[in-house]
């Protein structure tokens, strides 16, 4: 396991080759000139791009994103509730501001379909069980303050990053609360997890923009340290490859098990702030964006792989 961390950190760098060059500009409700629509640079020719979903099919301004069973289920933030939608069952509300909700950010799925999720505002880390009831799991009477990322971890527990004391928490199934990793970690805002197939965990930490690896052995590399321009939002695994959205830059990276990271696609206009990114059976990316959080304005653009 640790040598395959050691590769990818010596893979980071420039992509090699050559990648094409698609520009797509997408006409979206309410944007009146050509400067306030939003377009997507794809640099990669196996990818298209297009509006799939807007706030018009009931969410507010979405952050988290998650593709199951041809559903996708949303952490709302613009929108202070936890969703599910899909083209023919329209959308359906687990749990609003009237449930506790505040600011959902990041939310992921067991094997029994139960959907965990997090709430930056008030620290709490909420259940959505199968039948789609709300439960609160844990939140500030466990010592969490600002819960943002979320990964279930191989054993069965969940980890959960906090923002406000820079640590990394378990939380199991119970609620009960443990410290995972401690600030004497140095990650200041763990915003995004995921694991790999591997068991190594990915931590993104967009305030001292770095991407992190932690092995199986719970050693900590830093992949990508302070890279010009990179700031990572969420990071999803597709098997060993990461994808990660930047909401500073508006990109969407690709990252292999042996590097280098590679830009799939930037982002302009209202769609630059790209949040959540899920990936669909058929390998197709699902990104958020949140045009206006205030205004609850909200956007999922679809890569879809050609052909």
């Amino acid at each position: 396991m640790l040598r395959d961390a050691r590769r990818r950190t010596r893979g980071i760098g420039k992509a090699r080759g050559t990648l094409s060059l698609f520009v797509t500009l997408l006409a979206l409700p309410g944007c009146r000139k050509l400067e306030d629509q939003g377009f997507v640079l794809v640099l990669d020719d196996a990818y298209r791009a297009s509006v799939v979903a807007t706030s018009q099919v009931g969410f507010g301004a979405p952050d988290g994103i998650l593709w199951h069973a041809g559903r996708f289920y949303f952490a709302d933030e613009g929108g202070k509730a936890v969703r599910v939608w899909d083209g023919v069952a329209g959308m359906r509300t687990f749990g609003d501001s009237t449930a506790g909700f505040s600011s959902p950010e990041d939310l992921v799925m067991d094997a029994d379909a139960n959907v965990f999720v997090t709430d930056d505002d008030t620290g709490d880390v909420w259940k959505v069980d199968s039948a789609g009831a709300p439960h609160l799991l844990a939140g500030k009477a466990q010592g969490l303050v600002s819960s943002e990322a979320i990964a279930l971890s191989p054993d069965g527990d969940l980890l959960v990053g906090d923002g406000a004391t820079h640590q990394v928490m378990r939380v199991t199934k119970g609620g009960d609360v443990s410290v995972f990793l401690g600030p004497e970690y140095g990650i200041t805002k763990p915003e995004s997890m995921a694991f790999d197939s591997t068991g190594n965990l990915y931590i993104a930490d967009n305030q001292d923009n770095i991407l992190y690896l932690l092995d199986p052995q719970h050693h900590l590399h830093r992949l990508i340290d302070k890279r010009a321009g990179f700031s990572p939002e969420t990071i999803v695994a597709s098997g060993d490859t990461l994808y990660i959205t930047d909401s500073k830059s508006g990109r969407v990276y690709r990252l292999p098990p042996r590097g280098p990271l590679q830009t799939l696609a930037t982002f302009g206009g209202t769609i630059r702030n790209v949040q959540g990114i899920t990936p669909d059976d058929r390998g197709d990316l699902f990104i958020t964006v949140q045009s206006d959080l205030k205004r609850r304005i909200g956007f999922v653009v679809r890569l879809a792989r050609a052909g």
